[in-house]
């Protein structure tokens, strides 16, 4: 059967179907492998599965002369020397596009984080330097029935908010209102005012 070294855990199971049809030995720390635990681990495998953090030379290739195919789980190759893997006939795969959700993910958190300054705040909350104040707008005495009423108008905007924000960054509209409402069941409603008109943007109608 084949064999497999995988430079790390993966959460999802692509190891799992790996194991159905080869011998499969996974990396189990969480810090990568040293260059001399690579070496050693790649020695008799068949095929590597590695990540960016992970340096593919001459000498792990050597350690492994049946080598037949890395798998590199990267947007890139940087971390794997092509030229040895070409003139060894070893094929080298990657994953383009594999970090695209997580880029945007992190591109949304900083337009939201950064106009309002939440890592200058998230410092003060570490010094201990922040002030004391009654918890975020919900009075300590204030009822379940008063405080779910709370978070409800709290969640809505929200709601509201992400979406004229993502409006405005579709269309390139600056605060402008969004063109669909988000209705609190989670339907989406065309927006009855034409596009571009002052109700659309939320301005006041000048006469």
């Amino acid at each position: 059967m084949p064999r497999v070294f995988a430079t790390r855990r993966l959460p999802f199971p692509a190891l799992d179907r790996l194991r159905e049809a080869h011998e499969v030995e996974e990396w189990p720390d969480e810090l990568p492998p040293t260059p001399e635990e690579l070496r050693e681990r790649a020695r008799g495998a068949d095929a590597l599965l590695t990540l960016v953090t992970d340096p593919v030379g001459p000498e792990v290739m050597d350690a492994a002369p049946g080598l037949k195919a890395i798998a590199n789980m990267a947007v890139g190759t940087d971390n794997i020397d092509l030229d040895a893997a070409r003139e060894r006939g070893i094929p080298v795969g990657n994953t383009p596009g594999v970090l695209t959700d997580a880029t945007a993910d992190l591109a949304f958190a900083l337009l939201l984080a950064t106009p309002f300054g939440l890592a200058n705040h998230l410092l003060v909350l570490l010094r201990d330097e922040f002030p004391q104040f009654a918890c975020g707008g919900c009075d300590p005495g204030m009822g379940r029935r008063e405080a779910l009423q709370q978070f409800d108008r709290t969640g809505r905007g929200l709601r509201e908010f992400a979406a004229r924000l993502l409006d405005d960054l579709l269309t390139g509209t600056r605060h402008g209102w969004c063109r669909r409402r988000i209705q609190l069941r989670g339907e989406l409603q065309p927006n009855p005012h034409p596009a571009g008109s002052d109700a659309d943007l939320g301005r006041t109608p000048s006469r």
